[in-house]
């Protein structure tokens, strides 16, 4: 066998060890959790969609995926709310501070508003696609202490 022969050979045999590789650290992978499974990772269930959320600043908030975000609204109860992005954000994670341009100057954060992610030197623009009051997860109701 000559030695071009030897190396095609070589390369095929190779290309097969990397395919079978490759099919066991994907096969390996889990799949990212759903929405409502990070919502209740939180402690938290989806609610009812709202148009504009009442905000003085965007200092407290919470990173759940590139796609969507905890707010805090304020003082009081009821008052957390999951953004929802038109894009993935996907430098979201990593940056320190947000804040908005409302589009109608009303002090409301609204739908289709941009949200500015900031930090580490750069920045990044999610547009807002929906909003969602969040409610606090009901404990399951534990039918073996109730009284007959």
């Amino acid at each position: 066998m000559n030695y071009l022969a030897w190396v095609k050979k070589g390369l095929f045999l190779g290309l097969v060890l990397l395919t079978q590789v490759c099919a066991v650290v994907w096969a390996a992978e889990e799949p990212s959790p759903t929405l409502e499974e990070l919502l209740k990772q939180q402690g938290y269930q989806k609610g009812e969609s709202v148009n504009f959320i009442q905000r003085h600043n965007m200092n407290r908030w919470e990173y759940l995926d590139n796609s969507h975000i905890i707010l805090d609204g304020g003082p009081g109860p009821q008052r957390l709310y999951l953004v929802e992005f038109i894009r993935p954000c996907r430098q979201l994670r990593f940056k320190d501070d947000l804040s908005y341009k409302d589009t109608l100057e009303m002090g409301y954060l609204h739908i289709h508003d941009r949200i500015l992610a900031t930090g580490g030197g750069s920045s990044e623009y999610c547009q807002v696609q929906a909003m969602f009051r969040l409610s606090p997860l009901q404990p399951p109701s534990d039918s073996s202490s109730a009284k007959p």
